[in-house]
């Protein structure tokens, strides 16, 4: 009799296994004799390695879980990008503006290109959801930094059209195969974003035509930006309540979007002591949230 095993994507799957086999070899080491206080320092700094060591091949496990429901689902999340592209289209057909009608036709050849090339799709889907990661990690160790209470916040862009996704939305995960720690905010492709609270300028992250993103600190309360298409801040900088700090993306195929928009809006996070929070929780009310 024989059986056959099948690993989908064993690489992904061989990296998490040598995090949960490097943690177990760790755990048998013996700590070597000690004073008792030494012992005490020593088993501590033990118990915390432990932790870390846990908690990183519970990511690892995590991180391999999203890749592979991203990657189920490439072909579902290109289609959807392009009917996003068509619908935007339709909104401005009356523009006469010759570039913004050579974007709209070079980034759905880019789309339909990407449909053709099952790698290519692969490899650009696996480079934004990396981007995202980082995002979220940053985000996660600044916020985990500030002390106080949280600031009290106003839109940084205006919710006149809704949301076209809500935190930890069933309906986006089931789409795109990841969590939503922020709401989506429908606005204009390039549209003012301005900053909730005064604060400072913590991470710029212009990653060209990929998942390009700005983070702020402010008393008690990290923000994150997600598909910027371009940045009127700078690392360090102080702002003040109001403040322009960036424009809006989103439209696939333009810089600052990556491969997981659903086309033009800002993608809003609020993070508390490295915790995401719903950030309607943080928010002024808004005509919609009532209906």
């Amino acid at each position: 009799m024989h059986i056959r095993i099948h690993i989908s994507r064993p690489w992904a799957t061989l990296a998490v296994l040598i995090s949960i086999v490097g943690f177990m070899v760790w755990t048998v080491k013996t700590v070597p004799p000690a004073s008792s206080g030494r012992l005490e320092a020593s088993t501590g700094g033990a118990a915390q390695g432990a932790q870390q060591d846990m908690r990183d091949a519970e990511e690892g496990v995590r991180q391999a879980r999203q890749q592979d429901a991203v990657l189920e689902r490439k072909e579902e999340i290109l289609r959807f990008q392009l009917r996003a592209l068509e619908q935007e289209q339709e909104l401005v057909r009356d523009r006469e503006d010759p570039d913004l009608q050579r974007a709209f036709a070079e980034a759905r050849d880019r789309l339909v290109e990407l449909l053709k090339n099952r790698r290519a799709a692969e490899q650009e889907l696996l480079a934004s959801l990396t981007q995202v990661w980082e995002a979220e990690l940053r985000g996660g160790r600044i916020s985990a930094a500030l002390r106080g209470p949280v600031a009290s916040l106003i839109w940084p862009v205006e919710p006149l059209l809704g949301l076209s996704a809500r935190f930890m939305d069933a309906a986006y995960e089931e789409r795109f195969g990841l969590p939503h720690y922020a709401i989506d905010i429908p606005v204009e492709q390039n549209s003012v974003i301005r900053a909730p609270a005064d604060g400072e300028v913590m991470e710029v992250a212009d990653n060209g035509l990929g998942y390009s993103y700005l983070i702020l600190s402010h008393q008690g309360v990290a923000t994150l930006y997600g598909h910027v298409s371009s940045f009127l801040v700078q690392e360090g900088q102080i702002v003040r309540q109001g403040d322009p700090i960036a424009l809006s993306g989103g439209r696939p195929g333009s810089k600052g979007a990556g491969s997981l928009s659903t086309g033009p809006h800002l993608h809003f996070e609020t993070i508390v002591n490295g915790a995401h929070v719903d950030p309607l929780t943080l928010l002024p009310p808004w005509r919609y949230d009532a209906e």
